[in-house]
């Protein structure tokens, strides 16, 4: 036992000294009007599912593309997201965004067994149009959603000049009853790490690199939907 702990301290040491190394590298690769020094990322990634017994006799889903969220009078503000309750700062949503996350959020429920799930046209993303929509075309359950911000990287993968940053977030309505089944909220900004190493597991999983914006969207999307995937599998 005590032999098991002490190789599991050296591979953790080891791992630092690595870590170490390749962060001074890419430190002395990068300019000195780029983001310097290893990667950290500020992540929040939340799923919450209200009820499994509901959730697990969907099978029928409308997708409704996910849509920018506008708001005139907040721009780059802290919103309160009409769909989770939840806290977003926004910011510049690309072009591609929506189309690019509807796709992967296709995608990603449309490979569960027995799931069907249908793309809707664009609408005004509320929880009761979500309902409606359900009703109307005999839907188990629309999932649609709100961008907050999906600002690309500025710079290459081994030196950003500005790193990338993503807001989301996504809701499952009922069309029995109108109520969310199932949410999820996305929030991470990559950022410089200097001195620490805390997470060195995460940012080997990941890969050592700045992320694309796309690259965060879709690492939000795999995680948030692991329950909910589990659930609907059943």
């Amino acid at each position: 036992m005590k032999n098991n702990k002490v190789s599991s301290y050296r591979r953790q040491a080891a791992s630092f000294i690595i870590l170490f190394f390749i962060a001074i590298f890419l430190s002395s690769c990068a300019g000195q009007d780029t983001e310097q020094g290893f990667f950290k990322s500020s992540s929040d990634v939340s799923s919450y599912v209200h009820s499994e017994k509901p959730l697990s006799k969907v099978k029928k889903i409308l997708l409704i593309p996910l849509s920018e969220y506008k708001d005139k009078l907040h721009k780059e503000a802290a919103v309160e997201c009409p769909l989770t309750k939840e806290v977003f700062l926004t910011g510049t949503v690309s072009k591609t965004s929506q189309e690019f996350l509807t796709n992967a959020l296709f995608a990603r429920i449309d490979g569960v067994e027995g799931i069907v799930v249908m793309k809707g046209y664009k609408k005004d993303v509320s929880v009761k149009n979500a309902y409606d929509e359900a009703k109307k075309g005999g839907y188990d359950a629309v999932l649609t959603g709100f961008i907050y911000r999906y600002e690309d990287r500025v710079g290459a993968s081994w030196s950003a000049v500005k790193p990338a940053s993503v807001g989301y977030s996504i809701i499952l309505v009922s069309g029995t009853t109108g109520e969310v089944l199932w949410k999820l909220t996305y929030k991470e900004t990559q950022q410089a790490l200097s001195g620490e190493l805390q997470s060195a597991g995460t940012f080997i999983k990941r890969g050592v690199k700045w992320k694309s914006a796309d690259e965060l969207a879709i690492y939000g999307l795999n995680e948030g939907t692991k329950k909910l995937l589990k659930i609907l599998a059943k």
